[in-house]
């Protein structure tokens, strides 16, 4: 039994190329080793070095050296700020060649290559992910083209959509009157969103945050008719936006994010108004209007 097994060892000694100098220490020891003083893992290169050269510097063998000078050119080639790290096709990998099925060179035992890079896929399975991936594709392509239709009949919609602009008459206690045209949107200012389907129905209340038409809204720009609101409250989840982008689709989705909204389809109020009827005597009058704004 003996035998056999230090015939076996002879043979496989027989067989190596290259020869460690690490001694009785392992690359394991060896790694620990450069990590403490380098203070970072050491890539596969540098563990190379470590173990096959002596002391002073030189390598152990000629085939050593030949590797050892392939892996500094290839180095050499990498971007300044690039560092080595260990993976499937580094540096080492390229001149040593891909490692063994369960196993990592220079990392010691134990090392298996689904501890770093996880498991390799056969070439069946990469076939079946790539099929599935360009089925994935094909779906969320069909699914671009419907929604730029959806968007365009929207527009289309709007376009053709009368304006709808309410004017108010006041009333005081002196019975004077008064009509003020319609005012437009401000920044900062609340307002109540309308479906574009039913306008009086409010799908949404939230805050202007800008007016420019340069304003970009999910990579659109708002044009001179819309506006850009921030959602606070949802009150129609399933209402569809009409300019949906990324994962927003649906008004239940824009919550505390910002959307973009024709300017005929918001509404604001206003309140406040303090009458004198007397020199003496003031009445605070409060008015309450809503206006639908272009």
């Amino acid at each position: 039994m003996y035998q056999e097994r230090s015939e076996k060892n002879k043979i496989a000694r027989n067989q190596k190329i290259m020869n460690q100098t690490t001694g009785r220490r392992s690359f394991a020891q060896v790694q620990q080793k450069l990590k403490k003083e380098q203070g970072r893992p050491p890539s596969r290169v540098e563990l190379f070095h470590a173990c096959f050269t002596h002391a002073n510097g030189s390598p152990s063998g000629n085939i050593e050296a030949e590797k050892l000078a392939a892996m500094k050119e290839l180095e050499n080639q990498l971007p300044e700020d690039e560092e080595a790290q260990i993976g499937q096709n580094d540096v080492f990998a390229q001149i040593i060649g891909p490692d063994r099925p369960g196993r990592v060179r220079m990392l010691g035992d134990g090392v298996n290559p689904s501890d770093l890079w996880g498991e390799v896929p056969s070439r069946s399975t990469c076939n079946r992910i790539v099929m599935e991936q360009k089925t994935k594709l094909e779906k969320m392509d069909e699914q671009i083209r419907k929604q730029g239709q959806h968007i365009a009949m929207l527009e289309s919609k709007i376009c053709n959509q009368p304006n709808q602009n309410l004017g108010s008459n006041y009333s005081n206690i002196q019975h004077t009157t008064s009509s003020s045209s319609p005012l437009s949107p401000r920044i900062g200012c609340s307002v109540s969103i309308k479906s574009l389907f039913d306008s009086t129905k409010i799908v949404a209340k939230g805050v202007v945050r800008s007016m420019d038409p340069n304003t970009e809204v999910g990579g659109q720009t708002l044009g001179p008719t819309w506006c850009e609101i921030q959602v606070l409250v949802v009150l129609e989840r399933e209402e569809s936006l009409i300019r949906p982008y990324d994962l927003l689709q649906k008004v239940g989705d824009t919550l505390g994010g910002m959307i973009a909204w024709p300017c005929h389809l918001l509404m604001r109020k206003i309140s406040t108004r303090c009458i004198w009827i007397n020199n003496n005597f003031p009445v605070y009058h409060l008015v309450t209007r809503i206006l639908d704004f272009d």
